[in-house]
């Protein structure tokens, strides 16, 4: 019956000692948030936009803003991200280091910069051009009396003689 005592005390004295300790206040959540509204240079909301954060592990996650240019992506793990913003004609906004802790919401607001259009030509010179008349098979080629014919065009006006010249014409 002594047995039966003791662990009745033990008991009791158990439950009044967690009574008079105070309750521990409700867990801390173990993430963050990071939220905030991509515009454009006039301040107007850019919807559809990618939002892509790195994680210090290299965890990737993406959301897309919404129609009223906003996004939120919670359950972040504490720790800095990098943060990266996408949207057709924008040239994309990045933030490194974008620390996150755990109860809080981190706010990250991104102006959107307009992108120029740029456009890049490559010119080279790899073909040549062949002068060689053996290599020219589909061309004409005019010459003595046939060159002559050509010189002496008639236009339904009148007759015009062309003849090759190195002298200057000077106008008016």
């Amino acid at each position: 019956m002594r047995t039966h005592f003791g662990v009745g005390i033990i008991t009791w004295a158990a439950l009044w000692l967690l009574a008079l300790t105070p309750a521990p206040l409700a867990a801390a959540p173990a993430t963050g948030t990071l939220s905030g509204a991509a515009t454009d240079p006039s301040g107007a909301v850019v919807p559809g936009a990618t939002v892509s954060v790195t994680s210090p592990t290299g965890q990737i996650r993406e959301v897309q803003t919404g129609m009223d240019g906003r996004y939120v992506l919670e359950g972040l793990a504490p720790g800095k991200y990098a943060v990266r913003i996408t949207a057709p004609d924008f040239t994309p906004f990045e933030r490194a280091a974008v620390e996150v802790e755990a109860g809080t919401t981190q706010a990250l607001d991104a102006e959107l910069e307009l992108s120029i259009g740029k456009e890049e030509i490559t010119v080279s010179d790899t073909s040549r051009v062949d002068v060689d008349p053996a290599s020219n098979v589909g061309a004409i080629v005019l010459k003595g009396s046939d060159l002559d014919a050509l010189s002496r065009i008639r236009c339904s006006t009148r007759a015009i003689r062309l003849r090759p010249t190195s002298r200057r014409i000077r106008r008016g």
